[in-house]
């Protein structure tokens, strides 16, 4: 750590009138060149006045010695000296004398009247006395923490959404009749305004700032008291303090208070072992899940570093703070640049919207250490190129300090700072202590919640693990291979996938060259339904309607009365598939280039797509669609124009996705459809689904006979053939492989699918993915990491380098 030549004192400044509640002031004498102990003129205070007029003594309740203080002053046994006691004047009249004594003895006997207290802005401010009963509306997560430490959760009636949704599972929110705004403003406007009077809300505890919450109250709800109140650092007590007064809950407010002067200490005497060489230079930043998105829009990170920050305030007391005093803003942008032209030996990283906050992962009730370890993994990135980076350095937190819960995590703050001088028990039994006393919420800590960096990508200094730069899935030395998921569809192209993970893992494919089906052992054979059959000379096929949940084989049966003159494509895979069938018939090489019959063929059967598949046929599969088809919209009235002017001599079937038609979808094109077939007996629809490599198979054959082509049974032959030979060598290796499939959105792959099937059901893999949540659900890094699959598949499509999909930094 870098030596300093000066230590920071924070000190709060005896309680005068209308004044901030810190004083910060650099210690002017110089420092012993023997190396001290760091709390050897550091200090750290926190405001513990009750800020009620009649608190004549300034401590942090109303009592019989503010009784006998004023007395006193009205006997003339103690000067009247209302900058050295400014709220010794009770009643507010700006003289001391007996109605101050009155005034005192109502607030002790919690009779009803009006008192004053002094609000955020340094004001003397009337309201109704005691505030209970009341209708409690809130305008960000701070008030919420403050009236739930004070025991009165239990009256609000309307939140902000930064309660409401981000924090929904540490409040019971049965009495929220109103929630309102963004999880990210506190700010009031006229309809949030309206919303709180539908609610009822007869008193607002507000967030500090007067232009867009207080000033707007008062325009638009003028009859509702609006109590603003300090909300982080060195004001949390005093705060508390006097919300406890004014709600009779003083014995509350006070056991906060017994807490944060508990952490303090322990701070300090954990601190007296830490010598001023020890002390590191540090900057403290905020980062989000979309980090690019803010620095474009800030111009660069966000960094506390105003001495009148609650982060800033409670942070100094570990390290030589990064300050700018003549910043307007408290929390001003630095860009990326200039923080690594600086030299800071650490950086922590206070990671927004997260800690206890709600999950977006199902099943999950608070915000995880997976998801925790992903944010700080993309925010660390930022800071490579620094020596804090460099030397584990970069620490992170959840965005905390400022707010009541902010002491609750100065703890795990001096552990990671000073990992030979704090525990990582401490801190946690520091944090667990908040939440089972002063909030509603019920969490072990130890097990929940995601609030530091745990992960094995990048090595704190608080860590014991392997070096900064890890090797992420790498570590474990699996096969990590890209593959063609264009071709993840209904299209006989699938099996290039098969063969793309075959030849990464096993090398070359063996001849299956003039393999018959009839050469086949049975169990080799691989196994798919026959979607077609005959009835009275006409073609029945197995399709899907409006029943369908997408969890099963075509199963509708569905009788044509003619072949196909014509053929409408809703999916741009169906398409491909009648290409593959022309190519095979006429003995051409798909995507060769030397297919021109197929291609000619081709486009006088398809007269017709929409944009969408257009663009998609020709990104996905290279074949350029000409200027003589029919481009139409992709909507419901669009189809049924477009049939309208199909000629009477012609005869279509539209192929379309089951998933249009999906009764969990409560999807109209149903009744469209059939409404179109009704309309016209000659334009048939056929929905298709592939969720296995079978139904492919299945469904491959029966477009081929739709549309009239014989030679689909032998195409099915060279794919069976094909999958024999790769089965019956992996059976020879005697090895079954592992496997982890995700998608370009980070989503795990079930066997369930295309995708999955062709590593599960054709290459014989086992997938350490689980159930059949197709492809919408997540897995953790930690499960990845402890399932080590010895296969990893990603798309090519995936945007990511190969660095970030295997989670290296």
């Amino acid at each position: 750590m870098a030596k300093t030549q000066i230590v920071a004192i924070v000190a709060i400044a005896a309680i005068v009138a209308i004044a901030a509640c810190v004083v910060f002031v650099m210690n002017n004498n110089e420092i012993d060149t023997n190396d001290k102990v760091l709390n050897e003129g550091y200090v750290f205070e926190v405001d513990t006045a009750a800020k009620v007029f009649g608190n004549a003594n300034n401590d942090d309740k109303i009592d019989q010695k503010d009784i006998d203080l004023v007395q006193k002053m009205i006997d003339g046994k103690e000067t009247i000296d209302l900058e050295k006691y400014p709220f010794a004047d009770a009643y507010k009249d700006g003289k001391i004398d007996s109605k101050d004594i009155d005034q005192i003895k109502m607030i002790i006997n919690k009779d009803k009247g009006k008192v004053w207290y002094q609000n955020y802005y340094g004001e003397a401010q009337e309201i109704e006395f005691p505030l209970i009963g009341k209708k409690i509306g809130l305008t960000y997560w701070q008030q919420a923490q403050l009236v739930d430490l004070v025991g009165h959760w239990g009256d609000v009636v309307a939140a902000n959404a930064s309660i409401t949704q981000a924090r929904s599972n540490q409040y019971d929110l049965s009495k929220i009749t109103y929630s309102y705004g963004t999880t990210g403003s506190s700010k009031l406007t006229e309809e949030f305004c309206e919303g709180y009077l539908q609610a009822g809300v007869d008193l607002i505890i507000g967030s500090p700032y007067k232009a867009t919450v207080t000033d707007v109250a008062a325009q638009y709800l003028p009859d509702v008291p609006v109590v603003t109140l300090g909300i982080g650092g060195a004001s949390c007590v005093s705060s508390a303090l006097t919300l406890g007064i004014l709600m009779d809950a003083e014995d509350k407010a006070q056991n906060y208070e017994k807490y944060v002067l508990g952490i303090i200490d322990d701070v300090k005497d954990g601190l007296k072992r830490v010598k001023n060489s020890e002390k590191p230079k540090m900057l403290v930043c905020r980062m989000y899940e979309d980090n690019d998105a803010y620095i474009s829009k800030y111009g660069g990170i966000l960094v506390n570093c105003a001495n009148t920050d609650g982060s800033y305030q409670l942070l100094s007391m570990f390290a030589d703070l990064y300050t700018d005093n003549n910043e307007k803003s408290t929390t001003p942008s630095r860009t990326v640049e200039w923080i690594l032209s600086q030299d800071f030996d650490l950086i922590l990283d206070m990671e927004v919207y997260t800690g206890f906050q709600t999950s977006s992962i199902a099943g999950e009730n608070f915000y995880t250490p997976g998801e925790y370890n992903k944010r700080f993994e993309n925010s660390v990135r930022y800071f490579k190129g620094t020596s804090a980076f460099d030397n584990g350095g970069v620490l992170s937190s959840s965005y905390i300090f400022d707010g009541y819960s902010g002491f609750a995590s100065l703890m795990m703050s001096a552990y990671m700072i000073y990992p030979d001088h704090f525990t990582l028990k401490e801190g946690q039994a520091s944090l667990q202590y908040w939440y089972d006393n002063f909030t509603e919420t019920k969490v072990d800590v130890t097990k929940q919640g995601g609030y530091y960096y745990t992960g094995e990508k990048y090595k704190c200094q608080f860590m014991d693990k392997e070096p900064a730069l890890s090797k992420g899935f790498y570590s474990w030395e699996p096969t990590m291979v890209r593959v063609s998921d264009n071709f993840s569809n209904c299209t006989p192209a699938f099996m290039t996938i098969a063969e793309e993970v075959y030849k990464a893992v096993y090398g070359e494919i063996p001849s299956y060259d003039n393999i018959k089906r009839s050469d086949i052992p049975a169990k080799y054979l691989y196994s798919y339904s026959d979607y077609t059959s005959t009835k009275d000379g006409k073609l029945v096929v197995k399709t899907f309607d409006n029943t369908s949940t997408g969890k099963t084989e075509a199963f509708a049966d569905k009788t044509l009365e003619f072949t196909p003159t014509k053929v409408i494509c809703y999916t741009d895979a169906y398409i491909d598939t009648i290409y593959h069938i022309l190519c095979d018939y006429n003995k051409e090489t798909p995507y060769s280039g030397n297919d021109a019959k197929s291609i000619k063929a081709l486009w006088e059967l398809i007269p017709a797509m929409t944009s969408s598949v257009k663009t998609s046929l020709e990104k996905n599969y290279n074949i350029k669609v000409p200027e003589s088809v029919t481009i139409i919209g992709t909507s419901q009235e669009d189809l049924t124009t477009y049939c309208g002017s199909v000629d009477a001599s012609e005869k279509v079937i539209i192929f379309m996705t089951e998933y249009n038609i999906r009764s969990t979808n409560k999807s109209t094109w149903w009744g469209t459809n059939t409404a179109i077939s009704e309309s016209n007996p000659n334009i048939q629809f056929v929905y298709l689904l592939s969720n296995s490599p079978a139904m492919v198979l299945s469904t491959t054959e029966m477009i081929g006979e739709i549309i009239g082509y014989d030679n689909t049974e032998s195409m099915m032959t060279k794919t069976l053939a094909e999958i024999y030979v790769m089965q019956k060598a992996i059976d020879e290796k005697k090895k079954t492989y592992t496997f982890y499939v995700e998608t370009a959105a980070k989503k795990a792959v079930a066997s369930n699918t295309l995708m999955g099937g062709i590593f599960d059901s054709i290459l014989k893999m086992e997938n350490i993915v689980t159930g059949d949540n197709l492809m919408n659900g997540t897995l953790s890094d930690e499960s990845i990491i402890d399932a080590k699959p010895q296969v990893l598949a990603f798309y090519k499509s995936d945007s990511r380098s190969d660095s970030d999909c295997m989670r290296m930094l």
